[in-house]
């Protein structure tokens, strides 16, 4: 089984950008990030190379829902696939036309997949 989250910053994933997302940028997004240099540092400098949690989705034991974009570059629908047979009873949900964030994408039909799973996993279906 392959590595998931393979993109590296620098990579021919980098032309990609304008498919991370299909809506348009919300103009006031800075606004409301606080960035925290060091973090970037950190995950960017060394964990995104190294950090591999594939091996300990099989232990998730809740339910589990993953929602995936289609025209995603970053995290593909085949890893999202892969996610979700390595946990037992995940529910995946691929949008079409979406990219890395579905719910900026995709906001109602993602909000109204996360209610009725919410809903489901609330009485026990």
């Amino acid at each position: 089984m392959r590595r998931l989250g393979t993109w590296r910053p620098g990579s021919s994933a980098t032309p990609c950008f304008p498919l991370y997302g299909r809506a348009p940028r919300d103009p006031d997004v800075r606004a409301r990030v606080r960035l925290r240099p060091e973090v970037n540092f950190h995950f960017f400098g060394g964990e995104l190379q190294t950090f591999d949690w594939f091996d300990d989705l099989n232990r998730i034991r809740c339910p589990t829902l993953i929602l995936a974009g289609e025209v995603d570059p970053i995290a593909t629908v085949l890893d999202h696939e892969e996610m979700a047979a390595a946990i037992a009873g995940s529910r995946l949900e691929v949008f079409s036309d979406a990219g890395h964030g579905v719910f900026r994408d995709k906001p109602d039909q993602a909000l109204a997949i996360i209610r009725d799973f919410i809903r489901d996993a609330a009485q026990g279906a």
